[in-house]
């Protein structure tokens, strides 16, 4: 996004060097796109957003979420519907990750490309991708209609 002229801070992301809004998105394993997050301001960390977001109270008992190295840490299971984190292992310090603890890895990295792909299929209409020029007021619906092209273009 374009450095606003008032109240820049919030939108200041120290990871991107940048001024950055940041989302959110649900996806089942099989690609479709369940939800796509209000835009927040990009000093936002992913845990917080995903608190406010509350997309994991409507996931079913038992259901499993896949995290990158933002939940690393996280305890195992959300709240009282049991739902499973997945994280990557991450290499201690000065150590190796063992051969079982690499396949796990590898493991939650297969799944995780399906919702990187979807991403990556989002940018592609640059809605998400690139400076808007739009006003920041419209979007969160033209995300959510880009996000309803996607699921129609996929048969879903």
């Amino acid at each position: 996004m374009n450095r606003p002229k008032y109240n820049q801070e919030p939108y200041y992301s120290g990871k991107k060097k940048c001024h950055t809004r940041k989302r959110q998105i649900i996806c089942t394993g099989k690609g479709k796109l369940l939800g796509v997050s209000s835009a927040v301001p990009g000093s936002v960390h992913d845990k917080r957003l995903e608190e406010q977001t509350m997309y994991l109270n409507h996931a079913p008992p038992g259901a499993k979420r896949l995290g990158d190295r933002a939940y690393q840490g996280e305890s195992d299971t959300y709240g009282i519907w049991g739902i499973r984190t997945m994280v990557p292992k991450k290499k201690p310090k000065g150590g190796e990750l063992t051969s079982a603890e690499k396949e796990v890895n590898r493991q939650i990295s297969s799944l995780r490309v399906i919702v990187e792909h979807v991403i990556g299929h989002l940018k592609y209409s640059r809605i998400f991708g690139d400076k808007t020029r739009y006003r920041r007021d419209i979007s969160d619906p033209i995300s959510n209609v880009v996000g309803g092209l996607y699921n129609f273009k996929h048969g879903y």
